[in-house]
């Protein structure tokens, strides 16, 4: 999720693709645990008074609402696809345009970085450079 909410915060420097979105949604998920490390099996006596958990930290009161966290996630990914289909409509343009000799070939390749599912992985730095010096030709 930490990737998403990162990848979200880059795309939303660049200027060319708008004003910057998800705010509020990148306020809500920043409330839950980042990652949530695998408990060892708690006996009652590990437990005691303890109002968190003496392995993750995680505050027994603080219980998370996995239906809420499902419906941020879904609007996360939305607002991301939002923000890379204006970058692939805009890379798809550019990129015809300089690429006369095979415009379809540029088209594909310019399309196929509205991959969201790929491009989290990727999403560092060095892209969001290129995609900045490439969006303000």
């Amino acid at each position: 999720m930490s990737q998403k909410v990162d990848m979200l915060k880059k795309l939303n420097t660049i200027r060319k693709l708008g004003p910057a979105v998800g705010g509020e949604l990148i306020i809500e998920l920043s409330k839950y645990p980042v990652k949530i490390p695998p408990c060892s099996i708690l006996k009652i006596t590990d437990l005691g008074f303890a109002t968190e958990c003496p392995f993750c930290n995680l505050q027994y009161k603080s219980g998370i609402d996995w239906n809420h966290f499902v419906k941020l996630e879904k609007k996360l990914d939305e607002t991301c696809r939002k923000k890379l289909r204006l970058i692939s409509n805009k890379v798809a343009a550019i990129a015809v345009k300089q690429n006369i000799s095979d415009p379809i070939r540029a088209f594909i390749d310019a399309v196929a970085i509205s991959d969201l599912d790929k491009l989290y992985n990727v999403f560092d730095e060095d892209v969001l450079l290129a995609l900045k010096k490439i969006l303000t030709k």
